[in-house]
């Protein structure tokens, strides 16, 4: 009876160990190639006591930018509230399984080195959305430093 049990294990471990990948290389996969920058929403928290409304929201739409990635860098530029970002830097995505309801899904975050640190949502964030994605969101939440949250939808060309 060992003899079954063990093997049997082995080979529903083999089974599970791809597809935990699976989904951080499909994502991978999707992010590389040229993504234009169509829509930039920021929110600038205000220091409390400044005026009645702690929050001042500013939407951009349009041709603002691009991101173009290869398998081991990125080129970006975009303008957001007529500030140019641009750059060449390395990337790094990264996929955790987090609880929502009763389910655990996909939540990846893309590090652009030392410059920002994205949460990204592919497609309508269903299963195998990163598959093939064709529409994704990056969110920028700020740190204590920071008075600005954004995001950043992009578009694959």
């Amino acid at each position: 009876m060992k003899r079954f049990i063990t093997p049997s294990v082995f080979l529903i471990i083999g089974f599970l160990l791809p597809s935990c990948n699976r989904d951080e290389i499909q994502a991978q996969k999707s992010l590389v190639g040229t993504w234009e920058v169509t829509a930039i929403t920021s929110i600038y928290i205000l220091p409390p006591g400044i005026g009645n409304n702690p929050r001042d929201k500013v939407n951009e739409e349009g041709s603002l930018g691009t991101f173009e990635f290869t398998e081991d860098s990125v080129h970006f530029s975009f303008t957001r509230n007529d500030t140019l970002y641009a750059g060449n830097s390395t990337w790094l995505l990264d996929r955790t399984r987090v609880r929502e309801g009763f389910f655990r899904v996909n939540q990846f975050t893309l590090g652009i080195a030392n410059q920002f640190l994205f949460d990204v949502t592919f497609e309508n964030q269903t299963a195998n959305s990163e598959k093939n994605a064709t529409y994704m969101t990056f969110f920028d939440e700020p740190t204590e430093e920071e008075s600005v949250w954004f995001s950043i939808s992009l578009e694959k060309q």
